[in-house]
């Protein structure tokens, strides 16, 4: 199991590289989706 900090780190970059594919190929509708979940509180 990863560390609480790396896995904040590893999702964070995950939706990070999803975005700019979203961006990349007009999957525009993925965009505000993936930025809620990167600014939601836990």
């Amino acid at each position: 199991p990863l560390q609480p900090s790396h896995r904040r780190s590893l999702f964070t970059l995950a939706n990070a590289m999803i975005l700019f594919l979203a961006r990349a190929y007009n999957v525009l509708q993925l965009v505000p989706c993936i930025k809620s979940s990167l600014t939601e509180k836990k």
